[in-house]
């Protein structure tokens, strides 16, 4: 009686709805998973990268939650980003979080203490993490009134992580005429590989959610 909905499923034809109910009954999934399921259903992981880049630096922790604002002023550049992520070490030991900073970086706000390496800032977690032990790390960096209007936001993944928000917020006196969610086949220059315009809310923002994403250069586009 059901050859035909799991060979749809099977094929990736169609997941429908009650589909996945059926899953969920069939293997009494939590509440968390149930939800990680059905948003994997509505918003698969863009396409990956081309070449993965060398990490500089290797990484020993997992990333369990990250949400990235960006700011973007009258003028249409980049004014602030905010970031805000739960980490967890993989190893015994770990006693900061490396952060690379661009050249139009001015300032960087933090509750951590911070030990500056350029172009890395490494910020001091409070007390050194063993294997399996979480902790926050958030900072405000804000950049230099230079260049011209930016068009783009770009993240990159390499490692996975989980539970990602990207938000960019215009300012009422420029807005954007198109802005979409995009995807690049490398970290920093590359061929858009896919995309779809999104719309402003009415606090001038565009966000978008992922369960987990990784080996990946996404974010959003814009044109002024």
């Amino acid at each position: 009686m059901l050859k035909d909905r799991i060979g749809r499923a099977l094929a990736g034809v169609i997941v429908s709805p009650d589909t996945i109910t059926m899953l969920v009954d069939a293997f009494e999934m939590s509440h968390e998973d149930e939800s990680a399921l059905r948003e994997a259903l509505t918003n698969p992981p863009p396409a990956g990268i081309r070449a993965p880049q060398p990490l500089p630096v290797r990484q020993r922790h997992r990333t369990l939650m990250l949400f990235e604002h960006r700011t973007i002023d009258a003028h249409g550049r980049a004014v602030a980003h905010h970031s805000t992520k739960t980490i967890r070490a993989c190893e015994d030991r770990i006693d900061c979080y490396p952060c690379f900073l661009s050249p139009r970086t001015a300032t960087v706000e933090t509750i951590h203490e911070v030990r500056m390496e350029p172009p890395m800032m490494k910020i001091l977690l409070p007390r050194p993490l063993l294997t399996g032990e979480d902790t926050v790390v958030e900072y405000r960096r804000t950049f230099l009134p230079q260049g011209e209007p930016d068009t783009e936001y770009r993240r990159v993944f390499h490692a996975r992580a989980e539970s990602v928000s990207i938000m960019v917020q215009f300012h009422g006196e420029r807005l954007p005429r198109y802005t979409w969610w995009s995807t690049w086949d490398h970290y920093r220059a590359g061929t858009l590989v896919a995309e779809e315009p999104v719309a402003l809310d009415s606090l001038h923002r565009v966000h978008r959610y992922f369960p987990a994403l990784e080996n990946v250069a996404t974010g959003f586009r814009w044109a002024w």
